[in-house]
């Protein structure tokens, strides 16, 4: 490792915990174009670092996007410029008010056609100048690309949109993770393990907030598993174990096909919280006030299970009450029918007899 790296990285630890998630993102970027420019392959212990720094500034960003910040400032702005727009003078009350407003009206007229000629000379001024703007313009947007376009490539990601990090974000996790995966096959460790582990864990979250909830669940379930086989035998209630339970029932939440499997993660996540709460963290406070919150959650989770079985029972009732309806019409009209068709021949035996009785006479 290089002097330069070393400096790097430890600058971009610095803002990270500073919080100044931009900065970091610079110094780790940097840090991997210095390394690959010098290795063969990448560091997934430098993208990772990166991926993570950018996945905390896109969240940054979402969080300033969604405050609508200045509408405010703009709505008192306007009420000042309707107050101002009111102005003194609007009743008059004697003959020296309205001698005064005469007075003010011929003041403003010839303010007015002072304006005017002023408004006129700067009319001129302006055309002759428009073409020596309009140069000077174009040649300031040209240069503010050129600057923009040379800043994305020298950092080698995008401070555009929050999607944009997100998705870099994920993009650059992604590449960390098929590298833990290719070093983790060829040399298995517990440390290659958990940084893998954690890789799927920040992946899943990456994908959650982009709700992409069947990746963000596949990506959660992986990390679930690596930390059992690291962790599970010799702490079955470790914390990480429980945050994924955790996490997966979070993306199954969304998905109304896996609701069974939202509950089971749930309640599986009680269960090992409530027996840590029991055993390693008896006086933790918070560990038991997180448990309660869950409770609650779990409850609220089965009570509009409830209601969505009632509400499908009823739709079904609904259903089949209809259909029993249609078919109970049905056969009155095939009764009504046959009827028909006997009065028919009551009535034609009816007129026989008649011209029997006719035929007799």
């Amino acid at each position: 490792m290089t002097d330069k790296i070393q400096e790097l990285l430890t600058e971009g630890s610095k803002q990270y915990a500073s919080e100044n998630f931009e900065l970091a993102v610079d110094a780790y970027a940097e840090v991997n174009e210095l390394h690959d420019a010098e290795n063969d392959s990448p560091n997934p212990d430098y993208l990772f670092l990166y991926g993570k720094a950018l996945y905390q500034l896109a969240l940054s960003k979402s969080d300033v996007f969604g405050m609508g910040s200045g509408v405010t400032k703009q709505g008192n702005l306007e009420e000042e410029a309707e107050e101002g727009s009111s102005g003194p003078g609007l009743v008059m009350l004697g003959e020296e008010e309205e001698e005064e407003e005469e007075a003010e009206e011929e003041e403003e007229e010839e303010e007015e056609e002072e304006a005017e000629e002023e408004e006129e000379e700067e009319e001129e001024e302006a055309e002759e100048g428009k073409e020596v703007e309009q140069k000077a313009q174009g040649e300031e947007e040209e240069e503010d690309e050129e600057e923009q376009h040379d800043h994305a490539n020298c950092q080698g990601h995008c401070h555009g949109e929050e999607k944009d990090d997100f998705e870099n974000a994920w993009e650059i996790l992604e590449l960390a993770r098929s590298f833990y995966e290719i070093n983790l096959n060829n040399n298995p460790d517990d440390d290659t393990k958990l940084k893998l582990a954690d890789c799927y864990d920040l992946l899943g979250e990456v994908s959650l907030e982009n709700e992409n909830f069947q990746q963000a669940s596949q990506d959660f379930e992986q990390c679930l598993k690596l930390r059992k086989e690291l962790h599970e035998s010799k702490d079955p209630t470790d914390r990480s174990i429980i945050e994924s339970h955790y996490k997966i029932s979070l993306a199954y939440e969304f998905d109304p096909e896996n609701f069974e499997k939202c509950k089971a993660n749930l309640v599986k996540c009680i269960e090992l919280l409530k027996k840590r709460c029991e055993t390693v963290d008896k006086e933790n406070d918070d560990q038991k006030d997180l448990l309660k919150e869950l409770q609650a959650k779990l409850k609220d989770l089965e009570d509009s299970e409830a209601q969505m079985q009632t509400l499908k029972n009823d739709l079904l009732s609904t259903i089949h009450s209809v259909t029993a309806s249609s078919s109970s019409k049905d056969a009155p009209v095939n009764d009504l029918t046959s009827k028909i068709v006997k009065k028919r021949k009551a009535n034609s035996d009816k007129s026989d007899a008649d011209r029997n009785k006719q035929a007799k006479k």
